[in-house]
């Protein structure tokens, strides 16, 4: 006579086979869900800073009015540039609580990375030395870090650029 339906001790065998692989895979689930996570860290972090550097390094290497000064070393910089109504106003990026943000000319202040108000999650920081720096007639440097606060996690960026107005010497001869 055939039997119909399952003993106990097959489903328990079955049970046990189950619990044994899934102990088995749980650190490996794990560990991958780790890198997700922190794939997805770094990637906003690589997007933030990036974002923020071409940001001023456009704004920047379009600056209508040549450099004067020969030595900067600060958090803050301004330049030049038109308005919507085509007129010539100063624009000044600086660094206010662990954000940058831009003056658009003394009327308003937008904030590039970060969010408007409160502690970041996500803060731009210059512990290396200031955000922009010059010294002599070469050219502008531009150092920050992002730092993921919870995780500690963090991505250093940085470039030197020279406006176009300093590059083509406006203003001065052709010779």
């Amino acid at each position: 006579m055939k039997r119909r339906g399952y003993i106990l001790l097959e489903a328990l065998i079955a049970l046990f086979l189950i619990a044994s692989l899934s102990a088995v895979l749980y650190p490996f689930a794990a560990e991958a869900v780790r890198a997700a996570d922190l794939m997805a860290k770094r990637s906003r972090i690589a997007g933030e800073g990036l974002y923020a550097m071409d940001f001023m390094t456009e704004q920047l290497r379009n600056n209508l009015e040549r450099e004067t000064a020969s030595l900067i070393s600060g958090d803050t910089y301004s330049y030049y540039a038109y308005n919507q109504s085509g007129e010539v106003k100063t624009y000044r990026f600086f660094l206010d609580q662990e954000k940058l943000k831009l003056d658009v000319y003394g009327r308003t202040t937008e904030p590039v990375t970060g969010t408007t108000s409160g502690k970041e999650e996500y803060a731009l920081t210059c512990e290396e030395g200031p955000l922009f720096a010059k010294n002599g007639e070469g050219s502008l440097a531009i150092s920050f870090s992002i730092l993921h606060r919870p995780s500690g996690e963090m991505m250093d960026f940085r470039t030197s650029l020279l406006p176009y107005a300093d590059f083509y010497r406006k203003g001065q001869r052709y010779e």
